[in-house]
């Protein structure tokens, strides 16, 4: 049986390309690179570029998984908090929250301070 150099080639250049796509495709850094944790969010820079009476302008955005735009703004648990504790009766806001690798797999427990952080109750 005689096999054609040509589809040899062919496939050993099919499998090396797909071995590339796989390697870049798994390179989050890469990809990813403009995406910073701040406070445990997520936030990425996005670039304007505007154009004006012949001046080009270029802008950089801070925009955060909570809505933020910039560092120095407050985000959505810090208002939610100035919001929900303006009266001194509030009860605390707490959320339950599964724990997988607890010994006895029970939910665990956070509430929202005053100053919009999530401290963990037990």
């Amino acid at each position: 049986m005689k096999i054609d150099i040509e589809i040899v080639i062919g496939f050993l250049m099919f499998v090396t390309l797909m071995c590339y796509t796989t390697y870049q495709a798994s390179a989050d850094e890469e990809f990813h690179a403009k995406i910073k944790p701040i406070k445990q969010q997520y936030c990425f820079t996005k670039i304007i570029t505007t154009i004006k009476d012949d001046v080009v302008t270029k802008e950089e955005k801070l925009i955060c998984a909570d809505g933020r735009k910039n560092f120095d703004e407050p985000g959505y648990w810090e208002l939610f908090s100035e919001f929900y504790y303006r009266d001194t009766n509030a009860p605390r806001y707490c959320r339950h929250y599964d724990r997988p690798n607890h010994a006895f797999n029970t939910p665990g427990k956070a509430c929202l301070t005053k100053s919009g952080d999530w401290e963990v109750q037990w």
